[in-house]
């Protein structure tokens, strides 16, 4: 695995302490965190509904800007155990998936389906070189798509491409979202998310957001 990817899961929050920097897939099963993730949101208020719920709700703090910000970060950055407070976060849960994986249990539950003609692998056939791909399935999300995987027999094991597809399309649409270090790099770290309210404080004082 690339140092520059163990490198920003940590800045991100996750523990890589178990870690072992070889094996690419044992080590993203090894890694947890104790905080949800959000993605960066370019040219957008920096959390969803930030601006008419959490920004309308907190006026009496825009005096003191510090103090606006931590409590944006508490409220937005919650436990990954909480699975009930929908602020469009993504969880780091990992579940190897392998329906195409002979004497498995997700091939004896999920095989016929994949032999559906809905079913379309051919971008994970292209990254594994024409081998029936297993998946690392490594985020959820409340957003679309909200299962984001890898193919941990992926040609480029130190840094393999990331897909997503959703639970209502679930293998019958898949998008490549890049390499594994440059979709991490679409999340934002709590210091990044800091200086992206600051920027939209900024922008409501300037009167660049209605």
């Amino acid at each position: 695995m690339k140092q520059q990817i163990l490198n920003r899961i940590a800045k991100l929050g996750g523990d890589i302490s178990q870690t072992t920097g070889q094996y690419l897939i044992d080590d993203l099963q090894k890694i947890t965190f104790k905080e949800v993730l959000h993605f960066k949101r370019p040219d957008e208020e920096p959390f969803y509904d930030f601006y008419d719920e959490f920004y309308d709700n907190n006026q009496s703090l825009l005096n003191n800007t510090e103090q606006f910000i931590d409590k944006a970060i508490n409220q937005y950055y919650v436990s990954a155990d909480d699975d009930e407070t929908a602020v469009g976060q993504a969880f780091w849960q990992t579940q190897l998936f392998t329906p195409l994986t002979p004497n498995t249990p997700d091939y004896n539950e999920w095989s016929a389906d994949f032999l559906d003609d809905d079913i379309d692998l051919s971008q994970c056939l292209e990254v594994t070189g024409g081998k029936a791909p297993e998946f690392l399935i490594f985020i959820y999300s409340y957003g679309y798509p909200d299962h984001y995987f890898i193919c941990t027999n992926d040609i480029n094991s130190d840094n393999p491409t990331v897909f997503g597809t959703d639970h209502e399309v679930y293998f019958e649409e898949i998008t490549n979202k890049g390499s594994l270090l440059d979709f991490l790099n679409k999340f934002m770290t709590k210091q990044e998310a800091r200086i992206y309210i600051q920027e939209f404080l900024d922008d409501v004082a300037n009167g660049e957001v209605d």
